[in-house]
Order: C-alpha cells, then sequence, then structure tokens
C-alpha cells in the first residue's frame, strides 16, 4: 500500500510564510531615505525666500536708522563751500564746520569759488567779501544769475559787513563781520539751512 504525500493545507485568516526581507544597509532598496532632485530645489527655493525676506528686512531698518540720524544730525549730509584766501581762515572754518558734521569744500578766491559751487552744488556757500582774482561780491553776483546754483544759501563774511552794498546785501542769506567766531559761523550755517528748508 502506497502512501500518499499530502500538500500542507492553509488554514483560512493565516498567510503565507514570506521570504525575509533584504537589509537596506546589504544593498537592499534605498527609496525614501534620500531626497529626490525636487525635494531639493524646493527646499532651495524656501531657503532663497528666507534670505531674500532677510535682506529686505535689514534694508528696511537701515533705511529708518539713517532716516533718525538725519533727523537727529541734520548736517550730516550737507555740503559747506568756504571760500576764502587766507589758508589759516580756511583751515579754522573747515575745523569748526567739520566738527559740527559737515562736510566741506574749499575755495581760495571768488573764480574758484565758482567754479566749484557750479561743479559740486554745495548746500551753502561761506565766502570772504576781499579777496583776489574775484572778490566775493562779484562771486556771489555770478551764483545768483545761474539757475542751478541762485537758491544757495550765502554767508559773507567781511571786516565791512555794515557797510556792504545793497546789490551784495540782497544776495546773500546773512552777513557776518570779520573776524568771525568759529562757533557762530556753524550756528548761521544751520540757520541759513533752516531759512533755506522753509523757503525764506
Amino acid at each position: 500500500m502506497s502512501s500518499a504525500i499530502r500538500k500542507p493545507s492553509i488554514v483560512a485568516g493565516t498567510e503565507a510564510p514570506q521570504a525575509p526581507e533584504e537589509n537596506a544597509a546589504d544593498g537592499g532598496d534605498r527609496i525614501g531615505l534620500e531626497p529626490s532632485t525636487s525635494d531639493r530645489l524646493r527646499a532651495l527655493r524656501a531657503a532663497g525666500d528666507v534670505l531674500d525676506g532677510t535682506v529686505r528686512q535689514a534694508r528696511r531698518l537701515r533705511s529708518g536708522l539713517r532716516r533718525a540720524v538725519d533727523a537727529e544730525h541734520p548736517a550730516a549730509k550737507c555740503l559747506v563751500l568756504v571760500a576764502d584766501d587766507t589758508e589759516d581762515t580756511r583751515k579754522l572754518y573747515t575745523q569748526a564746520l567739520s566738527g559740527g558734521g559737515f562736510r566741506v569744500l574749499q575755495a581760495v578766491d571768488g573764480r574758484e569759488a565758482v567754479d566749484v559751487a557750479t561743479a559740486w552744488l554745495p548746500d551753502v556757500v561761506v565766502i570772504d567779501y576781499a579777496m583776489p582774482r574775484m572778490d566775493g561780491a562779484e562771486a556771489v553776483q555770478q551764483l545768483a544769475h545761474q539757475p542751478h546754483t541762485r537758491h544757495i544759501p550765502v554767508v559773507m563774511i567781511s571786516a565791512y559787513a555794515d557797510d556792504l552794498p545793497d546789490r551784495v546785501t540782497r544776495s546773500c542769506t546773512v552777513c557776518l563781520s570779520k573776524p568771525c567766531d568759529a562757533e557762530d559761523l556753524v550756528r548761521v550755517v544751520h540757520l541759513a539751512l533752516e531759512a533755506r528748508a522753509l523757503g525764506v
């Protein structure tokens, strides 16, 4: 009597044995372990957006700080032209104005003052009356007749400030007597800027 070989039956509700999974460390399936190229691009774009936002915020803060500084120190960006034929006087005025926060240009006579003012368009001109080649009066008249310089406030300094011709005083914002105290000059330049801002 021959015995039949019977196949093992599978009980309902149970699963057939499965083959063991390969170990990823042994070279198995690595899908999902590393970001795809599109994931990397999305991450780079997100980082770029964050950086752009940071840069914009920094620019806004810097702009606000600059406005605050300008409001606190209105002379910080103002350019003053000092024209005098005496070197010591130019140095004295330049040091005082620089100490007050102004930027300063210099000219040694009236002709150079006109050239420098025309090229640089300073916010204020401080000019001596008596100078060689071209005196302060003629320089001021030339500046007053040029459309792009006629609006510049002029502080005239002269030993004869009380006796200057009307044609000169009309072209000047302020006339100061010489010798001029350096601190008074800084104060007067500030007043000249305020007068210009008010359209006086």
